[in-house]
């Protein structure tokens, strides 16, 4: 696995296929990894293994691993995915942002901006309406 120069890319899974044992986040596993200088690769709470040894947050080559979680734009319930389970939190982020994070408080309410302004407000209404059609 080569990671251009300035590139910055996050590990994402997109399907449990239950081989998880006592919890533990899925794997990755790659025979090299290349970081090219000013890269980022995050691990975003999954494990990643390089000829059999697993990789850790710190510098990597001429980059850096870190492992921060990534949020996806409408997934308002923190489950990995965009779907009608979203809505309730949707609109408790809209009227009681306070309420949202006291419920869903491992969850970003950022993940409700889904018009990019910086605010999770009743201008997102439309495209997370759009983000649950798209499949």
């Amino acid at each position: 696995m080569d990671i251009a120069t300035g590139a910055e890319i996050a590990l994402t899974d997109y399907c449990d296929n239950a081989n998880r044992s006592g919890g533990q986040p899925e794997a990755l596993y790659a025979e090299s990894l290349t970081i090219g200088t000013d890269a980022t690769l995050n691990l975003n709470g999954l494990h990643l293994y390089v000829g059999g040894v697993m990789i850790v947050p710190g510098a990597y080559g001429a980059g850096e691993v870190v492992d921060s979680p990534v949020y996806l734009a409408g997934d308002m319930n923190c489950d990995g995915h965009v779907d009608g389970d979203d809505v309730q939190p949707f609109v408790l982020a809209l009227f009681d942002p306070d309420a949202y994070v006291a419920q869903y408080g491992g969850c970003d309410l950022c993940a409700g901006d889904l018009d990019a302004d910086g605010d999770c407000d009743i201008d997102d209404a439309v495209p997370f309406a759009n983000a649950l059609l798209v499949k």
